[in-house]
């Protein structure tokens, strides 16, 4: 049934879990045997040798449940666990295994691989000196499936209350924290029957990715002649990039209004699978765009006063791996509605990424392992190797992202972003995928309205999608050409700037800087508007916020600088008819100052996230913070001037604060009891002295 989690891999885990015990069962007990001599000796007990065979064994067994778990839904991005480049790699200009935003989340479960062979050698063997060390073992095993999204296990946390709704590459510290622990362990007195196995099974799973071929092939284009729409650009049969373009033409007697791209998952038989088609806009054109390397036959063969399309963001990247159709649907508006001229195939493309490892982890994996496998019990120089290595892995992989590196070497200044400096002020600008690197906003101290830098709550997820274009997919349409940017639901956000990879020619924007035919060069096409919202602004009246939400529904008109939607009931009593408000001034993330004056009552709106610990000041005196709009901040004015203070003052900062006094003091308490003299403190009130 729908939204039960996959038992045949729930049982695979619990195979996989037996086989484990099964292996610290059968192995022999320990042997004892006193170490030193005279007062330095002591007993040690060390675990013997398995077989090799036994070795092989459970090696096998471990990749063979892992393909069958491959088979059963596996994310191809766990692949990274192991090798994490295995796709791209952060900061050396490949955009990365999903977008160069959010490669890092996708590699977040991986760790140096002799700490995750050590952490396997200690699941296997039976004894060690680590407390706790089964439940070590479990939270750190399930918090390391969770965060490579394991079938089965996954379903079964997003049923938890609140927690599953969050994303499981949280998980990635924890795991690494409490396999890291186990690791140790196993560093110190793991046999060398777990430490083989553990080498053998990761050596084996490390080959799967690099062998794997992909298994899908894209069909031949047929010839489908059709004298009203045709195409010069089409994506390649075999697709291994982040993003595709498609461009071509329609004849000038069809009446299309508007263009989308249509992008369908197929079987191999070439049926589409149980899901919605990914919609994503195109440009409808009336001149030519820029074609390089298309033949001068292709383009004699355009009719006159043909219209062209250009779809240059289809993003693969974030597409699974398979069989994809490009189509094309023509649409014409009637009465406010867009019905279908035609929907015509463009091309079956294969999905294919091949591995891209570097010769560096290629490196580390085999002088990792081999250390591992071959580490003598008594060689601590050894065993210190082996912390160096993995420690150089980690500073390897993960320095392009490490917040020790100079701002300057990861975010290169740019002519665009001076351009935002400069024309942005206290409005957000809105990109196109991949123009910028990711957080940009956030390090230069701009605001977007898109992922880490900006609204990205689930709010504004339900609040965006009414201003998007018609059948436009709400994740990856979300950029300037699948947004209607006339919508009043866009034009509160904000936003004053865009930034494109392509010209847009849309009515209220002027063109301010690009790499071509611009006023001011810059490596992006940057737009700004001709009448940006404001982001303080008041309005008379008020709606229930299910209204609105109906109304935005059905198609009618909300104005939503005149009328605010509510989740509380505010009304005014003597409507104002002149309002002033100052633009808002930012202190800091934690204080926002405006000022406003009204011959009458109204409601203050401030474009900024509302968020529980956020604070309301009229003239001083607190007053009740509204939610306006979903996901905006408001307050009650009434006539005259006023100075609105915003502030974020979280009770758990206050909370937090006391309690690391109260913690701090206790410490300096047990520290003063420990060093004193114990009679000080410890007095028997019935002794006496002769």
């Amino acid at each position: 049934p729908s939204g039960w989690p996959d038992l045949v891999a729930l049982g695979l885990f619990a195979i996989l879990a037996a086989l484990v015990v099964l292996w610290r069962a059968a192995a022999p007990p320990p042997e004892v045997h006193v170490a030193g001599h005279g007062d330095h000796a002591h007993v040690e007990a060390r675990a013997p040798d398995l077989p090799m065979r036994h070795a092989l064994g459970i090696a096998f067994a471990l990749v063979g449940l892992l393909l069958l778990l491959r088979w059963r839904g596996l994310s191809e991005s766990a692949w990274l666990a192991l090798l994490p480049d295995l796709h791209g790699f952060p900061g050396d200009g490949v955009a990365g295994y999903r977008g160069i935003g959010s490669f890092v989340e996708e590699a977040s479960a991986w760790l140096p691989l002799p700490v995750l062979a050590l952490a396997l050698a200690g699941a296997l063997d039976g004894g060690g000196t680590l407390r706790r060390r089964g439940l070590v073992l479990l939270l750190g095993a399930l918090a390391f499936l969770l965060c490579v999204r394991a079938p089965g296990l996954l379903e079964l946390y997003r049923h938890l209350p609140l927690i599953g709704l969050g994303a499981t590459v949280r998980f990635g510290c924890v795991s690494a924290l409490l396999l890291g622990l186990l690791a140790g362990d196993a560093l110190e007195r793991a046999p060398a029957s777990a430490r083989r196995a553990a080498s053998v099974a990761l050596a084996c799973t490390a080959l799967l990715p690099l062998l794997w071929s992909g298994g899908v092939t894209a069909p031949e284009p047929g010839a489908r002649p059709d004298d009203n729409i045709g195409f010069l650009r089409l994506p390649a049969a075999e697709l291994d990039a982040t993003h595709v373009e498609l461009v071509g033409w329609v004849h000038p007697a069809v009446p299309v209004d508007t263009l989308r791209v249509h992008v369908e998952a197929l079987d191999p038989s070439l049926r589409p699978l149980a899901r919605a088609p990914i919609v994503v806009p195109a440009d409808l054109l009336d001149a030519r765009p820029a074609l390089d390397g298309v033949a001068d036959p292709e383009l004699a063969a355009v009719p006159p006063g043909a219209r062209w399309f250009h779809a240059p963001y289809l993003q693969t990247n974030r597409l699974d791996p398979g069989l994809w159709r490009f189509s094309v649907e023509l649409l014409r508006t009637r009465e406010g509605r867009s019905e279908r001229l035609a929907l015509r195939e463009a091309r079956v493309c294969a999905l294919v990424r091949r591995p891209g490892w570097s010769l560096a982890t290629i490196a580390f994996a085999v002088l990792g392992l081999a250390g591992i496998a071959l580490l003598p019990a008594a060689a601590r120089a050894a065993r210190w190797l082996l912390v160096a290595l993995a420690l150089l892995q980690g500073l390897w992989f993960a320095r392009p992202q490490n917040p020790a590196v100079p701002r300057a070497e990861v975010f290169p200044h740019t002519r665009t972003e001076a351009v935002l400096a400069r024309e942005l002020g206290v409005h957000r600008y809105f990109a196109d995928p991949l123009v910028l690197p990711p957080n940009t906003g956030m390090v230069r101290g701009l605001r977007s309205v898109q992922g880490y830098d900006g609204l990205d709550v689930a709010a504004f997820n339900e609040l965006r999608r009414y201003a998007m274009k018609p059948g436009v997919h709400a994740l990856l349409g979300w950029h300037p050409r699948g947004v209607a940017l006339e919508h009043p639901v866009f034009r509160l956000l904000g936003v004053k700037l865009l930034v494109l990879a392509e010209p847009l020619s849309e009515p209220g924007w002027d063109l301010v800087a690009g790499p071509r035919a611009a006023p001011e060069p810059a490596e992006c096409y940057v737009y700004r508007s001709q009448d940006p919202a404001p982001r303080a602004f008041c309005v008379r009246r008020a709606a229930p916020i299910e209204a609105i939400g109906a109304r935005l529904a059905a198609g009618e008109t909300w104005d939503p600088f005149a009328e605010a939607a509510l989740e509380q009931t505010w009304q005014a009593e003597r409507p104002f008819t002149r309002a002033q408000v100052s633009e808002p001034v930012f202190d800091g993330n934690n204080r926002v100052r405006v000022e406003a004056e009204l011959d009458g009552d109204g409601l203050l709106v401030l474009t900024e996230q509302h968020f529980p610990g956020w604070k309301v000041r009229v003239n001083g005196h607190e007053q009740p913070l509204l939610l306006v709009d979903a996901i905006f901040r408001g307050v009650a004015l009434g006539p005259g001037r006023h100075a609105v203070e915003f502030l974020y003052e979280p009770s758990s900062l206050r909370l937090g604060l006391w309690l690391a006094v109260a913690g701090l003091a206790v410490l300096i308490l047990g520290c003063a009891v420990a060093h004193a003299p114990s009679r000080t403190f410890f007095t028997d009130p019935f002794k006496t002295t002769g």
